[in-house]
Parts: structure tokens; C-alpha cells; sequence
């Protein structure tokens, strides 16, 4: 299952990396779309998925070392 966790902090980061390069692309222009959803909003959620998938990458492949140096 630790392999799950993965793939979804790799897509975690992946997204977030998507959203700081359309935050480059766009500039700072006016707002589209939602209230809340300018570019320093997009900046912002893209640095949380980054982050965040970041730290289930990193946990999940601790846990896999720590599983694999239980196992005999």
C-alpha cells in the first residue's frame, strides 16, 4: 500500500508544479474565473500541493524502508 501513497505525492507534486508554471505563464493580471482565485491564490495552492506531496513521497518511502528492514 506504501506504493499508493507514492504515486499520489508524485501527483501531488506534479499539480503543483503545473500550477506554478501557469502562475509564470499568466503574470499577475486580473482575476478570472472564482473570487479567490487569482494568481498569488494559485501561487499559494500550488506551494501546498507541492509541499504536501512532498512529505507523503517522503513518508511513504520511509515507511517502505522501515518495512523492509523489518522483514528478515
Amino acid at each position: 500500500m506504501w506504493w499508493i501513497a507514492l504515486v499520489g505525492g508524485l501527483i501531488a507534486v506534479a499539480a503543483g508544479i503545473a500550477q506554478v508554471v501557469r502562475y509564470f505563464r499568466e503574470g499577475s493580471g486580473p482575476e478570472r474565473g472564482l473570487a479567490g482565485s487569482g494568481p498569488a491564490h494559485r501561487l499559494v495552492a500550488a506551494a501546498m500541493f507541492v509541499t504536501t506531496g512532498l512529505f507523503v513521497s517522503f513518508f511513504s518511502l520511509a515507511n517502505l524502508v522501515a518495512l523492509r528492514a523489518a522483514l528478515p
